[in-house]
Order: structure tokens, then C-alpha cells, then sequence
């Protein structure tokens, strides 16, 4: 049938700022900018007695925030079955929440109407499983119905509504009721709470102010705390805590945050950091010349990047969960498919925690599912490598090339009778180029014994391999020999454990890195060093600390 009621439900939405999320800064501040200038996050905190309160933009949910809420929004309604939109969303820093690149599209608003007339006619088709109680009379509608409203809204909204709130959605739904009846009434209230940039965004709008900066109050820290460890809305025990005014205070938050990281749902939102951290993305669709790389198929592909996300998630949680370990460990994941590529034997499709025997693994560095996905399809990719290890491991970015430079590589083949390297060091000795990649090509030549598709290597075609290698321009500055040897220096960099800490800031804040400093990350980086290099540790000092629990006090 058609929603009579469609053209009412508009008119509310516009009435309270509702309709246009383009226009939400007149509501609630600027979308996707940050509230303070913030250093490069280099060196040493200048401003040690200060309170470091993190930038504040105003973040939206993302896709997996967005979708994961309704699921638990509506636990008794088939939400997961029904014909939603995704999200459209834009990489920015490496992440996908990043705040900058979330602001609001034409198809945006019009994915997150359609996704609330869907999930409300849902709902429409048996109120029962979203009421609070029973109405079986127009008193009781009316009675339940304010129920509802509190109840629904309050988890919806992941805060009490406020007096004004109530009253607008308890009008709108005495009106509608009045004229389709309670059922719709109750659909378009629904609708109109999926709507709302209280639902859509996280908007942190209260709080005291406390030594030049705003303290969250017990929501709003509860909403960062749960979509940074679940990927989705606070959980009861939550909310709860929240009720109890338990989350104004760092021992409440790191109680709250070690139990949700004994949950599932923290290691599904923690896998997330790592894939967009990691770039695991590159290693989706992967291609490799089947002249060079006859074995390669869609079965190892998919073999590789399950492995080297079964990596990473032993490292963080069961595995020692060191940084160290991270960065030098001589295990991987390996079945019958991939047990060539890491000289080893292995039975059936199953991947199975293996020790290698290869000398050149280590950590995440090197297995080869990354490698795979950093590298092109005849040829492994030290530019590509040295960028990811100086980007992602040490947040040192390198600038973009010259816009009259030519950064197409000539073709890499065996006939030029020089290695991958050789090749490379001839093209990039012109001027231009050679500033750059001094530093890139430092790094990504020590990966010279791993080919496209990961596998250990003495020799190219025909000729050695020199994996020596030299970091420039870092705090561990100097020569090694093969990534081992790379890994075990950047395990000993103080460089490399403060971009881990500002890289899960950032995502935690959904900032970008420059608009972190030292005041916000110099906490954090000791607190892994206390903890010996524990990871969780770092993500449980993270929720703790000044910069995730305050937003600066001035625009």
C-alpha cells in the first residue's frame, strides 16, 4: 500500500532539523572539521601540565557502525535479512570512519531514508517486537507509546532524550495515531528516529569544562568506547554504567573496555583497525602472471589473505600479543595450498599455526599473503613494500612525486639481465627521483628475497639478491640486511610504537594523523613500553587517556 503518511513524516523531519543532514551544522557544529589546530605529532610533548583533549569532529556512523546498529537496534526483526543500501564510503589516512570524508551526499541522505522506510515497515508488520508493553486499548497506546519513546529513544539516540525531544516525539505520534492508527504511528516515529543525526551521528554536544578542555559525559563515552571495541551501539551492561555516572573516570572506562575486549565483538572490531591499518584491501583481488606463477589460483588467493588475517588476529590476542612478537615472529598460517610458498609441508585446506623454518620471516612483515598484495603480478614491489613499512610503521608518509616526473616503471623483465633492484636503482638515479626513494628504496629493497607471491628467494632470475637494505631519516637509522633484520630494528624503534599508538588514536577519533600531537600520544606510547609491548594494553591506555575522554573547549 502507500504510506499515506509519508509526506507528514517530512514535514517533521524538516521541522526539527532532521530532513537535511547537509545542513546539520546549523544544528550541532561543523561537519567533518576538526574543533583545534593540532601539531604533527613529532617530538616530545611541549605542554606536559595541560589537560590534552583530542580533536572532536562530528563523526558519522560508518557503514559497519551504521548496519551492526540497526541488527542490535532491532534484535527481533529480521534486519539482517532485508534489502538495505550500503553506505558509500571514502578512504581517507588509510581508514574509512575518517570524519573529513564523511560529509553528507545526495546519495547518502537518500540510502539512509530508504534504509529507515524499510526497516520501519519491518517494524510496522508486528509492533509487538519493538514495544516495551502491551496496548491493547487507545489509553494504553497512549501510555505505551510515551514508553516507546523513552525507552526506544534512549537506546536509539544511545542517551536519555531530552524533555523537548520527548515531547516532539510524543506529539508526532498522538497525531499520527490519531489519523492511521497506532501500528503506522508507530512506524513513523521509527522512521523518524533512523533518521535523525542522533541516530546517524555521534554528536557530543554536553560535558563540564576541566582544565581547557570539555569532559565527555557518561554517553558520549560510552558510544566512543563501544563503536571503537564492538563496531557497534553500548551494550546494556553499557548503558548501565553509563546510568551509574561509571565512565567519568579512567578506572571506569579501562573496567568497561577490558570486559568488551573479552567479547567477540571486540575482535571483529579490532580485526577491522587492523585490515584498513594493515591496507589488507590490497590484497583483495589479487592477479599474478600465469607464464610466471603457473600454481597461482582464486583458491590460494583466497588462501593468503585468510591467513595473513588469522595472523594478525593470533598476534593481537593469543599469541604473546606483543609488538615485538608482531614484527619478528617465525609463524604463519599454512595449508596444503600455501606450504609451498613458506618451504614447508602441510596437509588438507585447513591453515594450521606452523613454525617456519625459512630464515628470512618475520612478524607480519612477511607473510606472504601482504607481500602477495604488495607486489605487482611478475614482480615482487620494493616501492610499494617501502611505502607501506614507512607509512603504516612508522608514519612518515613520503611526498608525492613531481607532476612532471614519469612514474610509470619501465617493463621488469629477465631478459635486461639485472635484478628487480638493479632495474630499479637505474630509473630512480635521476635527481628528482633519487631524494625520494633514497628512503623508500632503503626499505623496500630488503625485501628483495620475497617474490610476487611472497615465496623466499636466493636468487632472481639467475643473479643474487641483495636484500641489504638502510632506514633514513628515522630513530633507527642505518643499515640491515634482509627484512628479519628490518624487523628486528623496528621492533627497538620508539618511532614505531608511537605511530602504532597515533595510528589507533586517529581511528579512535577518526582524525587524521597530523591533526594528532605528542601531548595526546606520548601517554600512550609509555603505556605500551610499561606494559612490555602488550597491544591490548595500548587500546586500553588509548580509551583511558585525556585525549579520548575530552574535546577541546574552543572552536
Amino acid at each position: 500500500m502507500t504510506f499515506r503518511g509519508s509526506q507528514v513524516l517530512s514535514n517533521y523531519l524538516a521541522c526539527c532539523c532532521f530532513a537535511s543532514l547537509a545542513s546539520l551544522a546549523s544544528c550541532t557544529g561543523t561537519v567533518g572539521s576538526d574543533q583545534a589546530n593540532y601539531g604533527s605529532g613529532s617530538g616530545n610533548c611541549d605542554k606536559p601540565n595541560q589537560l590534552a583533549a583530542g580533536p572532536a569532529p562530528l563523526v558519522r556512523l560508518s557503514s559497519s557502525e551504521y548496519m551492526n546498529t540497526l541488527k542490535d537496534l532491532f534484535p527481533k526483526v529480521s534486519v539482517a535479512g532485508a534489502e538495505l543500501t550500503a553506505i558509500g564510503e571514502v578512504q581517507s589516512d588509510g581508514f574509512l570512519n575518517t570524519a573529513e570524508a564523511q560529509a553528507p551526499s545526495a546519495a547518502a541522505i537518500e540510502a539512509f531514508a530508504g534504509n529507515a522506510a524499510v526497516v520501519a515497515k519491518l517494524v510496522a508488520s508486528d509492533v509487538t517486537k519493538i514495544l516495551p508493553c502491551t496496548a491493547a486499548s487507545p489509553a494504553e497506546e497512549a501510555s505505551c507509546g510515551a514508553k516507546f519513546i523513552e525507552t526506544f529513544g534512549k537506546q536509539a539516540f544511545r542517551r536519555p532524550l531530552t524533555t523537548t525531544e520527548k515531547t516532539r516525539f510524543g506529539s508526532f505520534l498522538k497525531d499520527a495515531s490519531g489519523k492511521w492508527g497506532f501500528p503506522v504511528a508507530v512506524r513513523m516515529v521509527t522512521e523518524a528516529f533512523l533518521q535523525s543525526p542522533s541516530f546517524l551521528y555521534r554528536i557530543e554536544s554536553s560535558g563540564k569544562t576541566i582544565g581547557g578542555a570539555i569532559a565527555l559525559d557518561n554517553y558520549e563515552v560510552a558510544s566512543r568506547l563501544s563503536y571503537l571495541l564492538t563496531d557497534t551501539m553500548p551494550d546494556a551492561a553499557l548503558m548501565d554504567a553509563a546510568d551509574a555516572g561509571r565512565l567519568t573516570s579512567a578506572a571506569g572506562v579501562k573496567e568497561q573496555a577490558r570486559r568488551l575486549l573479552k567479547t567477540e565483538r571486540a575482535r571483529e572490531a579490532v580485526a577491522s583497525f587492523h585490515a584498513q591499518w594493515l591496507r589488507f584491501e590490497k590484497m583483495d583481488k589479487l592477479a599474478k602472471a600465469a607464464d610466471v606463477y603457473p600454481n597461482f589460483d582464486a583458491t590460494m588467493a583466497a588462501a593468503l589473505k585468510d591467513a595473513t588475517v588469522k595472523y594478525v588476529d593470533r598476534m593481537f590476542w593469543d599469541e604473546g600479543h606483543k609488538l615485538q612478537s608482531f614484527l619478528t615472529d617465525n609463524h604463519a598460517y599454512v595449508n596444503s595450498t600455501l606450504a609451498p610458498l613458506y618451504g614447508t609441508t602441510a596437509s588438507g585446506s585447513e591453515l594450521v599455526w606452523t613454525e617456519l623454518d625459512e630464515p628470512g620471516r618475520s612478524g607480519i612483515l612477511t607473510q606472504a599473503g601482504l607481500l602477495a598484495g604488495l607486489a605487482h603480478e611478475r614482480n615482487d614491489a620494493p616501492v610499494l613494500r617501502g611505502i607501506f613499512v614507512l607509512d603504516r610503521l612508522l608514519c612518515q608518509p613520503p611526498p608525492s612525486p613531481p607532476a612532471d616526473v614519469n612514474t610509470t616503471l619501465p617493463p621488469l623483465t629477465e631478459s635486461a639481465n639485472q635484478t628487480t633492484r638493479q632495474q630499479l636503482e637505474a630509473s630512480h638515479a635521476t635527481p628528482k627521483c633519487a631524494s625520494c626513494h633514497k628512503s623508500i628504496d632503503g626499505i623496500g629493497f630488503g625485501f628483495g628475497n620475497f617474490d610476487a607471491l611472497g615465496q623466499y628467494r636466493t636468487k632472481e632470475f639467475g643473479l643474487d639478491v641483495d636484500a641489504t637494505g638502510e632506514f633514513v631519516g628515522t630513530d633507527i637509522d642505518g643499515k640491515f640486511d634482509g627484512a628479519a633484520d628490518m624487523g628486528r630494528k623496528l621492533a627497538s624503534s620508539q618511532q614505531v610504537s608511537a605511530c602504532l599508538a597515533t595510528q589507533w588514536l586517529g581511528y579512535a577519533l577518526a582524525v587524521r594523523r597530523e591533526n594528532l600531537d605528542a601531548c595526546m600520544t606520548d601517554p600512550l606510547v609509555k603505556a605500551l613500553g610499561d606494559a612490555n609491548g602488550d597491544l591490548r594494553e595500548l587500546v586500553v591506555a588509548l580509551v583511558a587517556s585525556d585525549a579520548f575522554r575530552h574535546r577541546a573547549s574552543t572552536p
